[in-house]
């Protein structure tokens, strides 16, 4: 077999690995929608309730907060209010 041959048989089976390998990947993942939508709502948090004064409004993003938005909520507000 001429070595141009052989080159070009091995990657075709490297390419064909490859697609493979991602749509098993994908298949398998699991829903990002689903995995990140709590099942409950998250609890209000008790004691003294802050209202927001002069605090600019939350930055939307297209994905799920790590921490719950109460949290993330109160660290935006502080970090408003605390500029240096």
């Amino acid at each position: 077999m001429k070595l141009g041959k052989l080159v070009t048989v091995l990657l075709g089976i490297a390419g064909v690995t490859l697609v493979t390998t991602i749509v098993v990947a994908a298949q398998s993942a699991p829903k990002t929608a689903s995995a990140q939508t709590p099942k409950t709502a998250p609890k209000a948090a008790s004691g003294p309730v802050r209202v927001r004064v002069s605090t600019p409004p939350l930055p939307s993003v297209g994905f799920a907060p790590v921490r719950p938005m109460d949290i993330v909520r109160a660290t935006y507000d502080f970090a408003a209010q605390h500029p240096q």
